[in-house]
């Protein structure tokens, strides 16, 4: 296991001096650069370090940020010794914000999004970052912002869909509101030639026989709507499945009375499933800690044991093996030596009793 001091010196390699540092987004993109132009050799040994300091629960957010810092700089390195820019990044904007810094926290989620545009977890992170910071406004602008580059991109469904979150968290906006209509408006309009008397008699019928329509479509859609699996509190699948459920109904029918009411709901389930992963990722990665911690003590006791071998105290080794075996996890793959060597030092103590 590194010692305390070449950890130390992986991290100021990777994440500068303290000291030195400024505007968090600037730092961050900074040192992504200045890491990208590290020799091979001196990333290779900060990667080594970095992989054995960041597994368990209480990782230093130092060690986060180095290891996201790496991952977008070096990725091919980062991934050859198996670390995640991505996984690092939102636990280090986790543990950021939990400590009181959520500045530094957003820019984590902000340049990791710069490098994986389509990382829904991580604009769902950002989202529920500044929901809980108070920053509505901020939240409402950058969702405006993301509906005008798609409407420029001639995605106008989705960007139809962003204006709608931004009535979400903010229902006095007319001009979204009379936005979206008119994107609506220009959808569905159909070429239109001079007007006629027979044109109008056709007019007059589809008027008729579209209201009947809406009025039946409003009642399907509810009935559909009412009829759907319900979430379980406190269950990922069930919450999951019930997402995708609402996600799929949004999708094929974007235009209905009770949209809002769905996309309140698949706002709140989305900021709830976040928080149970978040709950699950802890809980496996403590599991993991504990699973680690009880094959080094096993290591430990085994190599206790056979110091004491090597200087003739062969009681003390077979109480150093025989609690090796008791602490060591399923599977541990000195778990057939400790039982030879504890068979082997039982023998020769009853024969040289």
């Amino acid at each position: 296991m590194a010692s305390t001091l070449i950890v130390r010196d992986a991290t100021l390699a990777i994440n500068g001096v303290p000291e030195a540092r400024g505007d968090a987004r600037d730092h961050l993109r900074s040192r992504v650069g200045e890491v990208g132009a590290m020799d091979a050799e001196t990333v290779a040994a900060c990667a080594e370090v970095l992989r054995s300091s960041g597994a368990g629960e209480n990782v230093a957010a130092d060690v986060l940020e180095a290891m996201t810092i790496l991952g977008l700089a070096q990725p091919a390195e980062a991934e050859r010794f198996g670390i995640s820019p991505l996984a690092a990044g939102r636990r280090l904007a986790a543990r950021l914000e939990q400590s009181g810094d959520p500045d530094f926290a957003m820019a984590v989620l902000e340049i990791l999004l710069e490098a994986f545009p389509h990382q829904s977890s991580l604009e769902r992170d950002l989202s529920a970052l500044m929901r809980r910071q108070g920053m509505v406004n901020d939240l409402v602008h950058r969702y405006e912002d993301r509906a005008k580059r798609l409407l420029r991109e001639g995605k106008t469904q989705e960007a139809i869909g962003w204006l709608r979150e931004v009535l979400l968290l903010d229902g006095s906006r007319k001009d979204v509101a009379r936005l979206v209509r008119n994107l609506r408006l220009k959808q569905t309009a159909g070429r239109r030639g001079h007007s006629t008397v027979w044109r109008k008699i056709l007019v007059l019928l589809l008027v008729s026989l579209g209201t009947t329509f809406l009025v039946l479509r409003e009642q399907r859609l509810r009935t559909e709507f009412q009829s759907m699996t319900p979430a379980v509190a406190g269950n990922l699948q069930s919450m999951r499945k019930r997402l995708a459920l609402l996600e799929a109904f949004l999708d094929a029918n974007p235009i209905w009375h009770g949209s809002l009411l769905v996309i309140s709901e698949r706002t709140g389930l989305r900021v709830d499933i976040d928080r149970l992963e978040q709950e699950e990722r802890l809980k496996v990665e403590a599991a993991e800690a504990q699973l680690t911690e009880q094959i080094e003590s096993a290591n430990l006791l085994q190599a206790k044991a056979r110091a004491k071998v090597d200087i003739g105290e062969f009681q003390q080794a077979l109480e150093a093996l025989k609690a090796a075996r008791e602490i060591a996890p399923a599977g541990w793959e000195g778990a057939t030596s400790v039982e030879n060597d504890i068979q082997a030092i039982s023998q020769y103590l009853e024969e040289n009793r």
